[in-house]
């Protein structure tokens, strides 16, 4: 059965997109407060969003089974550590009993990958696929829930924990639960609110200031020019002008960040290093190569947040920014789910009904094709609860179509409430920027004719009005701030 698990997902999401189709029926939307009772959108504040966006990472953790770790990502996990003495298979392994949360009552709860960079090591052994964490990787690990992996770390003498200060560790982990930032589309690909997805907003709040730090530490945000080159020619994805980063961070490879220690503004210098095999260029994967460095600004991180924020360390900015960003895309979702519809115009519900189940049909179409095509045989019942999680598709249909409409008239009661317009201008605008979006995304070259004739305009421009009050709702919440350079 987990082909079809699969396909379930496939279609799923085709169903997402397909039941945006279609017309919609004719209703004066400036009526739409009379269907809707909404919440009271004026107490919503930002400890209500924040609340809001951990239960979101409490609930995916429960579905995530296999995951490629990130940066903030909170963990809970069994651990055992161990002193490695000898090499191969002449190699001991020595207990370190207070490092060790490997029994049954005693586990590691609430890791924040990323949130001590003393840590650094252990954090990059978590994230990426490496047998040492020395070694230099592109490729994340996939980490299973219930599954043990481990990997080596070579502590300097100068470590604060006396323990394992100047010796070689083994690090054996078995994750139980992650929590990740956002929401896994699927276990090879990436997921919203990553360290990724506010990457710009962290660089930009730097730029905003002078450099205020001599030599380059861990811990550090820089920013820099590179150049590399294999064999004398530079190469795709080496090179890069006033690239901002935190050291210990792993966001480039590991012995990359560490040249940069010690090294002051202005310095102009070279490193040496094998880019990692697993590096998305096969042309220069695995081959040595001579990177060019330009120091050109050095931060102490946390005395630049904590004087120009109200945060006291730089995590605790992205995972403001984190909320933010949440806040903006699902500030809706939570007025929908907490306003009350009193009646659903009925020729609005007779047509997304009909829109639902046309979309139903031609889903379970598709997925009788895809697996007749495979040689496989599922009963409709199966191809039912596959696709919808139920054999009643009257019920589906219905539920369905009532939850689309909420969400409209929500928007358009929403909009009402603060007394803000959403003109013709407005809809050119957003079906552009819509259609720019699609091309880009799935390589097609859609026009915004097409666009609006495939997805309807009534239908769009009530998505559109939704995004804008959630935008206008957040602006209206007392939220910290995070400077931008413009």
């Amino acid at each position: 059965m987990r082909k079809i698990s699969i396909l379930s997902f496939i279609i799923a999401v085709i169903m997402l997109v397909s039941v945006l189709t279609g017309c919609t029926a004719r209703i004066d939307y400036s009526e739409a407060s009379k269907y809707i009772n909404l919440c009271d959108i004026d107490k919503i504040d930002y400890e209500t969003i924040e609340q809001l966006y951990m239960d979101y990472r409490s609930k995916n953790s429960i579905a995530t089974q296999s995951v490629k770790l990130g940066i903030s990502d909170i963990v809970d996990f069994y651990l055992t550590t161990e002193i490695v003495e000898g090499i191969g298979e002449f190699a001991t392994y020595t207990r370190v009993e207070n490092m060790c949360y490997d029994t049954d009552g005693n586990m590691y709860e609430g890791y924040e990958i990323g949130k001590y960079l003393t840590r650094y090591e252990f954090d990059y052994g978590l994230r990426w696929n490496v047998n040492d964490a020395s070694e230099m990787s592109q490729e994340h690990r996939l980490a299973k829930i219930g599954s043990k992996f481990s990997f080596t770390v070579d502590y300097d003498e100068s470590f604060e924990l006396e323990e394992v200060a100047g010796k070689k560790i083994r690090y054996t982990v078995l994750l139980t639960r992650v929590y990740p930032t956002g929401e896994y589309i699927s276990e090879f690909e990436s997921y919203d609110y990553s360290d990724s997805s506010i990457y710009t907003s962290v660089e930009n709040f730097f730029r905003n200031y002078e450099s205020n730090k001599e030599v380059a530490e861990i811990g550090d945000w820089i920013v820099i020019d590179f150049e590399g080159k294999v064999n004398g020619s530079t190469f795709e994805g080496g090179s890069a002008e006033d690239y901002g980063l935190q050291l210990g961070n792993g966001y480039l490879f590991n012995r990359f960040e560490s040249a940069m220690f010690g090294h002051k503004v202005g310095d102009v210098f070279e490193t040496n290093l094998t880019v990692p095999s697993s590096y998305e260029n096969e042309q220069v994967a695995g081959r040595d190569a001579v990177f060019t460095v330009k120091i050109k600004a050095i931060y102490d991180t946390e005395k630049t947040v904590k004087e120009n924020t109200t945060f006291d360390t730089l995590y605790d900015l992205k995972n403001a920014l984190r909320v933010t960003n949440f806040g903006k895309y699902e500030i809706m979702t939570y007025i929908t789910d907490n306003s009350e519809i009193t009646s659903y115009p009925k020729n609005m519900l007779t047509l997304y009904t009909k829109i639902c189940r046309d979309t139903m049909e031609t889903n379970i179409s598709y997925a009788r094709n895809y697996y007749m095509s495979y040689g496989m045989a599922y009963s409709d019942k199966e191809i039912y609860v596959a696709l919808f999680g139920t054999t009643d598709l009257d019920k589906y249909a219905d539920e369905q179509a009532k939850a689309e409409i909420k969400r409209i008239l929500t928007g358009y009661a929403v909009l009402d409430k603060l007394g803000l317009q959403y003109t013709e201008e407005d809809y050119k605008r957003d079906l552009k920027n819509q259609t720019d979006a699609m091309n880009y995304t799935s390589g097609t070259s859609l026009t915004e004719k097409e666009v609006e004739q495939t997805y309807n305009k009534d239908r769009l421009k009530g998505y559109f009005i939704i995004e804008k009050c959630g935008y206008a709702v957040w602006d209206k919440i007392d939220s910290p701030t995070v400077p931008q350079k413009q």
